[in-house]
């Protein structure tokens, strides 16, 4: 999914959120102000 202008995660992979960004294997990932509401509406459903 994209998460960023960057970014695209495969969701399976993340270890944990953290505000506005994702940890995947040590690294944050910023979550961009224009994926964010589809991002969570993902993660919530």
């Amino acid at each position: 999914m994209r998460v960023h202008k960057s970014y695209i995660v495969a969701l399976e992979h993340i270890a944990f959120i953290e505000r506005n960004r994702i940890v995947i294997e040590g690294e944050y990932i910023p979550i961009g102000a224009t994926y964010k509401d589809a991002f969570w509406n993902k993660i919530n459903s």
